[in-house]
């Protein structure tokens, strides 16, 4: 039934129409860049040539009239071969209006606007290269469009979004030099962000179609999906193995101190792990009034409508900051057991998507959902009917 099948993807997160439109794009996208391959054009001529697909692109109660993918490219020392770097939403608010609790809508977006930024090192590429590349890896490739094409969604459909969370989600993609432990602490935040949550479920679920996974082997799936593993790993972080992982990049920890002119010469190894926790903390302090500054810019060059609340936002935003203290060890203890919680709960939340997964061949599982630690509830119509969300995640 049609009804209950828009039902099953709602609980399971992922909008219907969403992934058909995905992977109906990303083919397309592929067969543009097979036709330009013909021509032996380099990959710099796809910056100033975006890809437009029109039509009705039906995304739950939405549809989509344009779709624009554009290219970036950027030479870096680091690369050995064409790589994603990242792959992000370009769309432009019309216009915004904010809410009660300092809560931010779109009352209308003009299109898709999704771009592709590749790295690559010095010598030239052709687009039958990216091609190349792009074709060979169309599962993590397609799943990442997917990704962007949810943002896009919950911003259509006229979802509310903290103005507080769009600070720190964009503080949160800073890098603190070549120390590691601390850009994954930043990372991990940002990977669990709310903004972020919410298109997790949709990444899975295009990996998964894309790998013909049924209801029976979903379990296996699961477990050995990198998202999976990533949200392990954040849910087994400690503050002890925090300081332990610091303490292998002393090398990198000193060329920061140095590079900030702070004499380390009499410092023990812990000495200088408390040193750039404190200066990390600070700096998200500094990124965050930063990011405000510029948030807050000027009526003319800002879209959003604050009726008149635009000076009490920032001033309570302001405390908030000040309220992060300038106790590191207290602040990343207490970060790092919200990032445990909420990998947990995510977790939880991806098994959801089990729903969507093919029928087993012997339908003993097909009307159960996965739940993690191998227990199982039924769903039903009568559940639907009843307007029965999906809260199964009880111990």
């Amino acid at each position: 039934m049609k009804i209950f099948d828009e039902f099953i993807n709602e609980a399971a997160g992922v909008p219907p129409g969403l992934l058909e439109t995905g992977k109906q794009i990303f083919t397309n996208l592929l067969d543009k860049l097979d036709f330009y391959s013909t021509s032996s054009l380099s990959i710099d001529v796809l910056r100033s040539l975006p890809i437009i697909f029109d039509g009705d692109f039906v995304i739950g109660p939405k549809t989509i009239k344009k779709i624009k993918i554009s290219f970036e490219f950027e030479t870096t020392n680091h690369a050995t071969d064409l790589g994603l770097l990242s792959l992000s939403n370009k769309f432009s608010y019309s216009s915004g209006v904010l809410g009660g609790k300092f809560k931010f809508k779109a009352l209308r977006a003009d299109g898709a606007h999704i771009e592709y930024v590749f790295s690559k090192p010095t010598k030239d590429y052709k687009i039958s290269d990216l091609y190349n590349y792009m074709q060979n890896n169309s599962k993590e490739l397609l799943s990442a469009l997917c990704h962007e094409l949810k943002h896009y969604f919950d911003i259509l459909v006229g979802k509310e979004s903290s103005v507080a969370k769009h600070i720190d989600y964009a503080v949160l993609k800073n890098a603190v030099g070549e120390i590691k432990p601390l850009n994954d602490f930043l990372y991990y935040s940002y990977y669990l962000h709310d903004i972020e949550n919410s298109v997790r479920q949709t990444e899975l679920a295009s990996i998964m179609r894309e790998e013909g996974i049924n209801k029976d082997n979903f379990k296996e799936f699961f477990t050995n999906s990198n998202i999976y593993k990533e949200l392990k790993g954040i849910e087994n972080l400690t503050w002890e193995n925090f300081i332990v992982s610091l303490g292998n990049y002393i090398p990198q920890i000193e060329t920061e101190l140095r590079n900030l002119s702070i004499d380390y010469s009499q410092m023990s190894e812990i000495e200088k792990i408390d040193e750039i926790l404190a200066i990390t903390l600070s700096s998200l302090k500094n990124w965050k009034k930063e990011e405000l500054e510029e948030f807050y810019g000027p009526d003319d060059k800002n879209p959003m409508r604050w009726f008149g609340k635009k000076e009490k936002f920032y001033q309570d935003y302001k405390k908030s900051i000040e309220r992060m203290g300038d106790d590191h060890e207290k602040f990343f203890r207490s970060e790092i057991l919200k990032l445990n919680s909420a990998a947990k709960k995510m977790i939880r939340k991806l098994a959801s998507v089990y729903v969507l997964a093919e029928d087993s061949p012997n339908k003993i599982t097909s009307n159960y959902i996965f739940k993690e630690g191998l227990m199982w509830e039924p769903i039903t119509y009568d559940a639907w009917q009843k307007n029965i969300e999906l809260k199964r995640w009880q111990k």
